[in-house]
Parts: structure tokens; sequence; C-alpha cells
């Protein structure tokens, strides 16, 4: 689900899946560092994951591709205060931790990156337009969908034309999936961690 700054979590997590299957590829559904405790230590176990060979990966959430214009505007000297709250905080914590730079190139891999594939599944953040489908999908739709209160999500018309979608962005009390025709076509596995 969305890492949302929460580091040890994510180790937690990380340490579980793998000890399972050190082989398995690591798909995130971004919102990678604010709003957490530790966007710091989220950094330092993806490059860790990386460099003893896990192919982990995450796609561009909404927050992730906010936080990099932040960012690039903070290492051009210019945080004012229009910044959201959640970005000041994530830097702040970032550059005690002298990590700007490397949440500077995680993010800007993530944002390159509305989707991928896990297996059978496609991993997105928020969500695709049910009638075009995924490749009708605007990027924008990709990393920010999400239903106003009181509307249908997207995922209750999807008839799972596109196969399997896992998303994150809109949180939940437990991961959601939903069926068509008997097969899972929909997880959404934001459970709020933050």
């Amino acid at each position: 689900g969305d890492v949302h700054g929460c580091g040890e979590e994510l180790e937690e997590l990380l340490d579980f899946v793998l000890e399972a299957d050190p082989s398995c590829r690591i798909r995130l559904v971004g919102d990678l560092l604010t709003k957490g405790p530790e966007p710091d230590r989220v950094l330092r176990i993806l490059d860790e994951m990386r460099l003893v060979g896990v192919d982990i990966a995450s796609v561009c959430g909404n927050h992730d591709l906010r936080l990099l214009l932040s960012l690039l505007r903070c290492r051009e000297g210019d945080l004012a205060p229009r910044s959201p709250r959640h970005d000041r905080e994530t830097i702040d914590r970032l550059r005690r931790a002298d990590s700007v730079e490397l949440a500077i190139d995680w993010l800007s891999e993530t944002v390159n990156r509305p989707h991928c594939n896990a297996g059978r599944a496609t991993v997105i953040h928020a969500g695709i337009d049910p009638i075009r489908g995924l490749a009708g999908t605007t990027m924008h739709d990709l990393i920010h969908r999400k239903a106003r209160s009181g509307e249908p999500h997207w995922w209750d018309h999807y008839d799972g034309r596109d196969g399997l979608i896992v998303v994150g962005h809109k949180p939940l009390r437990s991961p959601l999936r939903k069926v068509r025709d008997a097969k899972v076509v929909v997880v959404n596995v934001d459970t709020g961690c933050v």
C-alpha cells in the first residue's frame, strides 16, 4: 500500500515477504515519503533492497509528484509557504537526515513510472477510466483518480478487461478485492498506514 514515510512498517513487511520468497519482485503503489515519521528510513530500505539484488520499484503517486516538485524548488532555494505542510515537514526530515538528493533520485525514477506489471497484475496508484480501460486512461487519472464522497469508485464499474489492477490511493479499513466472473479484477492495498 501507500508507504507514506512509515519506515518501520515497510521494513517489517519486506522482511516478512522476502523471508517467504527472497526472489520475489516488490512493487509499491506510490506515495512513498510524505506524512509519515521516517522518509529517510524508507529511502535507506529501498536502497538496501536494491543493493542486495531485490527487484523493487514504485509507481508514481500524487504525493510523489508533488513532493518531487517541492524538493526541486527547495534545491533552487525556493520553499515558499505555498508548499503543502506535509511536503515541508517531509523535506525538513530529509534535510536532517541528509537524504534530499536520494529522495530526488528515487522520486525522479518513480514519477516516470505511472504503471508497471507485477506478474499478471498491473500496478497503478489511483485508478483507471473503467470505460476507456487502462490504455485510454490519462496519466492524471492513473495518479489522482478518486471518487468524491457519495459517488461510486471506479472499481465498481470496472469489468476486468485489462486484467488484475492493484492500486492504493484510497485508504480503506482492510484490503479490497473486487471479483468479476469468479476472477479478482481489482485489489486496493491502501489500508492507511499513517
